[in-house]
């Protein structure tokens, strides 16, 4: 059964996500002269399956939505990719470490 909530929840991470992230990252990188930004996608954004509505549902939003910022961007020499992973990103098995990847990737 999925929930209101669920999805919401789904939505925030992967399609608010990348949408504030873009919005951020994008306008510093045309201005250095270009850059480019991989978003990880999974195989529920083509397929959605009972258990995994909201997840499948957020990724397929996830992955129209590079679709047209990847359009929008490339002019100003900002290239952006969907890669299907299927598989836990982080630490320990289906876990993310997002202090890991705040050390690693620079925002600023």
């Amino acid at each position: 059964d999925i929930t209101v909530e669920m999805m919401d929840q789904a939505m925030k991470v992967n399609v608010y996500g990348l949408l504030t992230c873009t919005q951020k990252l994008c306008p510093k990188m045309s201005a250095r002269g270009g850059g480019f930004v991989c978003v990880t996608g999974a195989t529920a954004s083509l397929r959605g399956m009972p258990i995994t509505s909201a997840f499948a549902a957020a990724k397929a939003a996830q992955r129209s939505l590079a679709q047209s910022i990847a359009r929008q961007v490339w002019k100003e020499n900002v290239h952006l990719c969907y890669g299907v992973i299927d598989a836990g990103v982080g630490e320990g098995p289906g876990k993310s470490n997002a202090a890991m990847t705040q050390t690693r990737i620079p925002f600023g």
